[in-house]
């Protein structure tokens, strides 16, 4: 059985090099975040959010190759879903009225999927996604694909079955956690959809980090972190 991950609005990173990608990636936000970290100053709210979002990405990104590498397909489309979810809030900066307000406001718990716009909508995952299509535009087929890995859903059940024959007529069930016989071109999809996931919240990353340098610091968080 197909149960694609998305359809011809897919991520366009060719499917092959979808994990060199994520590494070149991952590359190139460490040394962005080397950069600003060797800056002067101090630490602002929305800084600290960028770095949050950065380690984040990060982290994703090393546990998603690992499910990769074990062939674990069920919990790598989750960490696409993950991965979603942090770039859709890293743009979240750009469609607030006040980004530090914002920034300090989930500093201090706020949820924001509870909080609103500029445009006074409230900011829900799916109007972060349909905000983000406009300039990504299979933004919303991944995130409504990916959602179903998150909680229990239809997603999991149709990961039990597996093509068997040219005809599709014989089914093959698979319930182990890995997915060694499953067609590897299922993997790769995902490991495309995540790798230009990833390598938009580095782009993000780089532009916020260059506004945040020229507007100067907020009031910040009091103090001086130490950085590791």
């Amino acid at each position: 059985m197909t149960d694609k991950l998305c359809n011809d609005d897919q991520p366009r990173v060719p499917f092959e090099r979808a994990r060199e990608f994520v590494v070149g990636t991952q590359r190139e936000l460490r040394k962005t975040i080397f950069q600003e970290l060797n800056r002067e100053g101090g630490m602002s709210h929305q800084r600290v959010f960028l770095y949050g979002i950065a380690k984040r990405t990060l982290a994703n990104a090393h546990a998603f190759m690992a499910m990769q590498d074990a062939m674990n397909a069920t919990v790598a489309a989750a960490l696409v879903r993950l991965q979603l979810d942090t770039l859709l809030r890293l743009y979240a900066l750009w469609w607030v009225d006040d980004a530090d307000v914002f920034a300090k406001e989930v500093w201090s718990g706020k949820q924001i999927n509870r909080m609103k716009a500029a445009d006074g909508a409230m900011m829900s995952d799916a109007y972060l996604a349909d905000r983000l299509s406009a300039m990504t535009h299979w933004i919303p087929t991944v995130y409504r694909e990916t959602s179903g890995f998150i909680h229990f859903s239809h997603r999991h059940v149709k990961m039990v079955l597996m093509d068997f024959g040219d005809s599709g007529a014989e089914t093959a069930m698979n319930i182990e956690a890995l997915d060694l016989d499953r067609d590897p071109v299922y993997l790769n999809e995902i490991a495309a959809a995540f790798a230009d996931i990833t390598m938009q919240i580095n782009i993000g990353l780089q532009f916020r980090f260059e506004m945040v340098d020229m507007l100067g610091p907020d009031e910040g968080l009091g103090c001086q972190c130490s950085r590791s």
